[in-house]
């Protein structure tokens, strides 16, 4: 007979047994977020969660590797490209391939024809085909650390409102389900840090302090935390990971080299160049160590402008930032980072004014803008321009009359008087619609016009427009220098009427890209900014030791 144990010795056991599953449930409660588990997404679908990651598992040893998938997306990019440098446009999957590829040509582009296409988008046949190639592998794990309001949601109104929604949608998304997103993070080709700047500001920033100091700890915790439970940060030094703001405080200033190798990936050139920077990780951030490389002779970068990532210099220097404040004067680098639009969503939805049709020309006015004095931009534009001639150039400030319904004749809804919106009327009649700088660079107007079937004028200096690997701006707006203000009627008048009617096509061929959708769709903005953080992974290739 198997000797008997005591009771003593079977409580002792017991007791045991109690602080092992205590002490692993811990571990995996601190592995995540650390908050409830009734909270965590990951939690949510449970039902399907642990049957998807075991079979993650099994399939991993016969998968290819990230880097594999992605020499393949590359490869598949270059041929499109050069498909259609020998004359076919689609990329071999155009409208003279069978009947298959065209319908899903047409279902890209729909029915705009290869002129149109050619004079809006840079390359027509390597954006499908990168569109594609990211549709059917691009993957993102998007960390479970953190807690609410700090990480994992942001505004869904005003003028961050961009920033609340990318992280909303992100969270929603439920692998195997569909879309991008990924419970494994050794399926992933780029890893989301999903902090909001913006509740950084409204939580952790004293009013009128200037002390920015809390911002930055908190951006260093974080990625601290990251960079301890999980290899991959210290793989790449957080090349490819990615984090996405609409706030003004979301970039910084510091010296930081560079860890990695890095192909300049050019979608509309398809031109790889290898920059290999070799530094030595350095633990002061205030001894910079810059190395230049015996081949591309590039040294490590130096950049200027605020203020939360400079909590972390690697997510800095290596990092993609996506950023509606994309001011290359300020640090902005659009080879590394990802320039996304900025939109004012007053109540979380874009005003239905702009989602009416536009009223039948013709368009009376030549240019509008109204708006404070929020930057010297602005501040140039209103000396030169307020109250001048409101017939024809309509600028105001605060004080915009209200229209009466019977000025507009074509039983628009937006036509002023009671309940109408005369900022709207006066910009769906317009041909073109300024857009200068505010405090930051980024102005919400550009959307707001796009969606109004205005000609965006972008009057800044140092603005990298959102898109624009894929998108030709100047296809379907007008930038103008800041130094050009006091003739800036005088520049809009001289373009010909068939140049408008150009530009306002190209509007109308661009505006789906601008447009938030719940759930997102197709070639919307949500899908547009991941397709440029798909651009920048392509861009970068990982040392593999």
């Amino acid at each position: 007979m198997a000797p008997r144990l005591s009771v003593k010795k079977c409580l002792i056991i017991l007791a045991l047994a109690a602080a092992a599953a205590i002490a692993g449930f811990l571990s995996v409660a601190g592995a995540g977020r650390g908050r409830s588990s009734s909270s965590s997404p990951a939690r949510r679908l449970s039902n399907g969660l642990a049957a998807e990651r075991a079979r993650m598992a099994m399939a991993r040893a016969a998968s290819p590797t990230v880097e594999r998938e992605l020499d393949a997306a590359r490869a598949a990019i270059r041929r499109a490209a050069r498909r259609r440098r020998h004359g076919d446009l689609a990329g071999g999957e155009g409208r003279s391939s069978s009947n298959v590829s065209s319908a899903k040509w047409l279902s890209f582009f729909g029915d705009a024809d290869h002129a149109r296409l050619e004079r809006v988008y840079r390359n027509p046949a390597a954006f499908y085909r990168s569109y594609v190639e990211m549709e059917r592998r691009f993957k993102v794990y998007v960390y479970e650390e953190g807690e609410p309001p700090i990480a994992h949601e942001g505004p869904c109104k005003n003028i961050y409102a961009v920033e609340g929604r990318f992280i909303e949608e992100l969270e929603l998304m439920a692998p195997p389900l569909g879309g991008v997103r990924t419970w494994d993070p050794a399926r992933a080709h780029a890893l989301f840090l999903p902090l909001s700047v913006s509740q950084m500001v409204q939580l952790a920033y004293r009013p009128l302090s200037y002390d920015l100091s809390p911002l930055r700890a908190i951006v260093a915790d974080y990625v601290a935390v990251v960079a301890s439970r999980h290899r991959f940060w210290n793989r790449s030094a957080g090349a490819d990971h990615f984090m996405l703001s609409c706030h003004d405080w979301a970039s910084t200033n510091h010296f930081f080299p560079l860890f990695f190798r890095r192909k300049i990936f050019s979608q509309h050139q398809m031109i790889s160049i290898q920059i290999s920077k070799r530094v030595q990780i350095i633990n002061s951030v205030h001894t910079p160590s810059v190395q230049r490389d015996s081949i591309s002779g590039f040294p490590t970068f130096r950049v200027n402008g605020p203020h939360a990532s400079r909590g972390h210099p690697e997510l800095y220097a290596n990092a993609i930032r996506a950023l509606c404040n994309a001011n290359t004067s300020e640090g902005f680098r659009p080879d590394k980072d990802v320039s996304i639009p900025e939109i004012n969503l007053y109540d979380g939805d874009m005003p239905p004014e702009l989602l009416s049709p536009a009223p039948p020309p013709p368009r009376p006015f030549l240019a509008f803008f109204a708006g404070g004095r929020h930057g010297h931009v602005r501040d140039l534009l209103l000396r030169h321009w307020k109250g001048r001639d409101p017939a024809v150039f309509p600028v105001y400030e605060y004080d915009l009359p209200s229209i009466p319904v019977s000025v507009s004749g074509d039983g628009d809804t937006d036509a002023g008087g009671e309940g109408g919106n005369p900022y709207y009327w006066y910009m769906r009649r317009s041909r073109f619609c300024l857009c200068p700088s505010g405090h930051e660079v980024a102005s919400p107007r550009v959307v707001e016009a796009i969606h109004a079937g205005c000609v965006p004028v972008v009057v800044a200096d140092g603005y990298a427009p959102p898109f624009a690997d894929v998108l030709r701006w100047e296809a379907f707006s007008v930038a103008v220098a800041v130094a050009d203000v006091p003739r800036l009627r005088e520049l809009l008048e001289r373009i010909p009427a068939p140049e408008v009617e150009r530009l306002r096509d190209g509007v109308r061929l661009v505006k789906r890209h601008f447009m938030l959708h719940q759930p997102p769709e197709r070639l919307d903005m949500f899908h547009m900014i991941l397709h440029s953080v798909w651009l920048r992974r392509l861009n970068l290739r990982l040392n593999s030791h």
